[in-house]
């Protein structure tokens, strides 16, 4: 078997030092050229991406301080604890008490969210959510057109 030529604790000791990195401070901090051993370096660690900057950052579990909505921003670059920006949408209308317009949501998230209202829109909001009859909705979300319905609490 090949000894292991590029160490996951490199990266984790980049990530402890700058909080965050690129693909490509990453690959500079492993000494790789090579995106995909980043990626298989970054499985054996606890990571995560951002949601804003179309997923371009990325930190350590370790290392975001989430706030009680789930999100942790360093140097105006965001992350949440629920992964992608699709699904913080989803988390945080469906816990709230009367939804979001649109414009609140992109207050509290910090970057644009009407693609992927959309997008839960489109996909029914989750297969919870289909089963979901219309007296059983809270104010939607969004403006009058597009707007996502949100089941709710039970």
């Amino acid at each position: 078997m090949r000894p292991e030529t590029f160490h996951s604790n490199d990266l984790a000791a980049f990530l402890r030092k700058h909080k965050i990195a690129t693909i490509d401070e990453l690959k500079a901090a492993l000494g790789t050229a090579v995106a995909s051993t980043v990626f298989r370096k970054l499985e054996d660690l606890s990571s995560r991406t951002s949601y804003s900057h179309r997923g371009k950052y990325y930190t350590l579990d370790e290392i975001a301080r989430f706030d009680a909505l789930g999100l942790w921003s360093f140097r105006a670059v965001w992350f949440s604890k629920y992964g992608t920006l699709v699904r913080t949408c989803e988390v945080l209308v469906s816990e709230s008490d009367a939804g979001y317009a649109t414009e609140e949501l992109e207050n509290v998230l910090h970057v644009a969210v009407k693609d992927p209202l959309r997008k839960l829109s489109r996909e029914g909001y989750g297969a919870q959510q289909k089963e979901t009859t219309p007296a059983q909705m809270k104010v939607p979300i969004g403006s009058q057109h597009g707007a996502v319905p949100v089941p709710l609490s039970k």
